[in-house]
C-alpha cells in the first residue's frame, strides 16, 4: 500500500507542476500513466495531507470569536492574513485557499473517472465505498469554498448570485465558468445524497466519510440555505448512525483536552494553518469568555489562561494546539442543528430537549439546570448562543454570521481595534464574500466577486 501511495502521490506532484498555468491544477496529458485500480483509488483518497487538511482558513481568521493585540497583528508574517483580520475589501488571500479545495476536487474527479473504467461486479462493496467517498469529498470541498467565495444563500436570489466553477471532470480541456449559487448548492446536495447511498455506516478510519458524514454535510448545507425541515431530517438521520457524546467531566484539563478522532468526530478535516490563529496570538473575546458559567466545563477545557487577564483557545477536536482549525463534522454540531431547526419548525419542546441532551454533558456533574423558554424567540436565542459557545474554531462561525445577518433579531456589526484604529464590518457587507485570489484571476476568465 505504501508503494502504491508513493507512486500515486509522485504522479500527482508531476501533474501539479506540469499544469501550474491551469487554475485548477488539471491533468495535462491523458496519455500519462494514471491510476487504474480500486487500490489506486483508495491510495488517492487516503492521502490525509491533501484530502483532509487543505480547507480554507480565511473565514476563521475573519470571524469574531477572538482578537489580536497590535504587536501580534503587526508580527504576522503573511500580509494577506493581516488584511483578512481587518476585513480589507481588496485583500488578495493566499492562492492555496482556492487551490487546496480544488485539488481535492481534482482527485475526486480522477477517482470517479477511473471507476468508470472498472467493472463494479469485481468488488461491489469496495467499489461503492470508493465512489461514495469521491462524491463526498467533492461535495465537502465545494461546501468549504462557498463559505469563503460565495454570497449568502437566499432562495429568491440564488439564481442571480455567482456560485463556484463546478469542475466535474479531471481533464485540462474542460471549459469552466462560474455557476449560479443555486447550481453550486444543488451540486453539493446531489453529490452528498448520492454518496449517502454508497457509503458504509461506519468508516474504517475517521478521515474517510461515512453515511453519518454525508447526512451531517446535508444538515449543515440545508441550515445555510434556510431549509430548516430538510436540515432537521438530515441531522436526525446522521444521529441515527452516531449520537455518542463525550462526558466532559471525564476529559483531562490539559493543553490538548480532546484527542484526535474522539467519539464525537464523525468525519475528520482541518483547515490550512494560520499565523493569526496560533494560541499564542489569538485571544478569546472577553465578553464571549465571560458568558460561560463557572460550572460550565467548557470554560476550562476550551480555554487556557494566559496569566495576563486574557485567554487562548485549546479545545480543538483534532488534538492539536496550532494555527489550524478542525473543520470536520461532529456529533455536537448535529445536536445543535437539530435543536435550532426543531425550534424554527415550531417544535420548541423538542428543540430544547436536543439542546439539553448535549449541554448536560458539558457541565459539572449534578449542576446542570435544563434550559427553559416560553417562546420560540427565546428558545432560538438560547440555542444560537450555545451553538456559538460550543462550536468555536470549527470554521463554522463565518457561515453562521452570514446567514444570521439576514435576520434582524440576530444580525451583528463586527468591530476590530488595532491600536487607535477601528475597523467595522456591517451585516450583509460585500466583504463577507472574499475576492478570488489574483493568481487565479490571472490564469482564468472567471468573473470576480463584486466590491
Amino acid at each position: 500500500m505504501k508503494k502504491i501511495l508513493y507512486t500515486i502521490c509522485t504522479f500527482l506532484i508531476l501533474v501539479t507542476f506540469a499544469s501550474c498555468r491551469k487554475f485548477l491544477d488539471a491533468k495535462p496529458d491523458q496519455k500519462m500513466t494514471t491510476p487504474n485500480s480500486l487500490e489506486d483509488c483508495d491510495a488517492l483518497l487516503d492521502d490525509r495531507a491533501t484530502m483532509n487538511s487543505m480547507y480554507p482558513v480565511s473565514a476563521e481568521i475573519a470571524s469574531d470569536d477572538y482578537y489580536l493585540v497590535k504587536s501580534d497583528w503587526e508580527s504576522i508574517y503573511s500580509f494577506w492574513e493581516r488584511d483578512v483580520y481587518v476585513w480589507n475589501k481588496n485583500v488578495d488571500i493566499n492562492y492555496m485557499e482556492w487551490q487546496g479545495p480544488y485539488k481535492i476536487i481534482l482527485i475526486a474527479n480522477q477517482v470517479l473517472e477511473v471507476l468508470d473504467k472498472i467493472n463494479r461486479e469485481r468488488d461491489l462493496v469496495k467499489y461503492d465505498r470508493i465512489k461514495g467517498s469521491a462524491l463526498f469529498f467533492r461535495a465537502y470541498a465545494l461546501s468549504q469554498l462557498t463559505t469563503v467565495f460565495t454570497g449568502t444563500y437566499q432562495k429568491e436570489s440564488a439564481d442571480r448570485l455567482l456560485g463556484l466553477p463546478l469542475r466535474l471532470k479531471p481533464g485540462a480541456d474542460e471549459h469552466v465558468v462560474r455557476s449560479s449559487l443555486r447550481e453550486t448548492y444543488e451540486q453539493i446536495i446531489n453529490d452528498a445524497i448520492e454518496s449517502y447511498a454508497l457509503l458504509p455506516v461506519t468508516a474504517f478510519v475517521k478521515t474517510r466519510p461515512s453515511k453519518g458524514a454525508a447526512q451531517g454535510l446535508l444538515a449543515r448545507i440545508y441550515l445555510e440555505m434556510g431549509e430548516y425541515m430538510l436540515a432537521k431530517t438530515a441531522a436526525e438521520k446522521a444521529l441515527e448512525h452516531n449520537n455518542s457524546l463525550m462526558n466532559y467531566n471525564l476529559q483531562d484539563n490539559s493543553t490538548t483536552p480532546f484527542e484526535r478522532f474522539n467519539v464525537e468526530v464523525i468525519f475528520h478535516a482541518s483547515t490550512n494553518v494560520s499565523d493569526a490563529l496560533y494560541p499564542t496570538m489569538a485571544k478569546i473575546d472577553s465578553v464571549l469568555y465571560k458568558s460561560y458559567s463557572d460550572h460550565d466545563l467548557r470554560k476550562t477545557l476550551f480555554f487556557g489562561d494566559n496569566e495576563d487577564g486574557t485567554y487562548s483557545f485549546k479545545g480543538r477536536y483534532d488534538g492539536q494546539l496550532n494555527g489550524a482549525t478542525f473543520c470536520g463534522i461532529a456529533v455536537d454540531e448535529l445536536y445543535l442543528i437539530l435543536a435550532e431547526t426543531s425550534i424554527r419548525n415550531n417544535e420548541l419542546e423538542n428543540g430544547l430537549h436536543a439542546l439539553n441532551e448535549l449541554m448536560v454533558t458539558r457541565w459539572d456533574a449534578g449542576t446542570f439546570v435544563p434550559f427553559l423558554a416560553n417562546s420560540k424567540e427565546a428558545g432560538l436565542s438560547i440555542t444560537l448562543q450555545e451553538r456559538r459557545k460550543q462550536l468555536l474554531f470549527r470554521n463554522i462561525r463565518w457561515a453562521d454570521l452570514k446567514r444570521l445577518n439576514l435576520e434582524p433579531a440576530h444580525k451583528k456589526t463586527l468591530v476590530r481595534k488595532i491600536g487607535d484604529q477601528e475597523y467595522d464590518l456591517l451585516p450583509n457587507d460585500l466583504r463577507y464574500t472574499f475576492l478570488i485570489p489574483l493568481k487565479v484571476m490571472g490564469q482564468s476568465k472567471l468573473e470576480q466577486n463584486p466590491r
